[in-house]
C-alpha cells in the first residue's frame, strides 16, 4: 500500500468513528477514490481540506493504485485501537520499501558508475 492510500483509508474510517451518521461502506469508499483529487470530489466535501482538488485537475490516484471494495472491507472491520496499530504498521512497510528502492536503485546507479570507470 502507498502513503496515499493509507491517508485515503485513514480518512474514511475517522470519518465514521467520529460520526456514526457518516459512516462509508467499503464499496462507496472504493467509488470516492476515483474522484479524489477532482473538482467533483472537492465539491462534494467542500468543507474539508483532504478532498482539495489537485490543479491542475486529476485523480489522486492511477487506475492500478484504486482499491476495490474487498481490499478496503477488513480495514473497516475492527476497533479504532486495532485500526490505528494496522495503519502505523503499513506505514512503516511502505516507508521501508521506499528507502529500500532508493537503496537498491543508488548501488545499481554505483555498479555502473564502477563497471565504466574500469574501462
Amino acid at each position: 500500500m502507498t502513503k496515499k492510500q493509507l491517508d485515503f483509508l485513514t480518512w474514511c474510517y475517522e470519518r465514521g468513528a467520529k460520526e456514526k451518521k457518516d459512516k462509508l461502506s467499503s464499496i462507496v469508499a472504493a467509488s470516492l477514490m476515483k474522484i479524489h483529487g477532482l473538482p467533483l470530489g472537492e465539491k462534494r466535501f467542500s468543507n474539508d481540506k483532504f478532498w482539495k482538488a489537485n490543479v491542475p485537475p486529476s485523480p489522486t490516484f492511477r487506475e492500478c493504485e484504486l482499491l476495490d471494495h474487498w481490499k478496503i472491507r477488513p480495514w473497516f472491520s475492527g476497533q479504532k485501537a486495532a485500526f490505528n496499530k494496522k495503519i502505523e504498521k503499513a506505514r512503516q512497510c511502505a516507508v521501508e520499501s521506499i528507502t529500500s528502492v532508493n537503496i537498491d536503485e543508488a548501488s545499481s546507479d554505483d555498479d555502473e558508475n564502477s563497471d565504466g570507470e574500469n574501462e
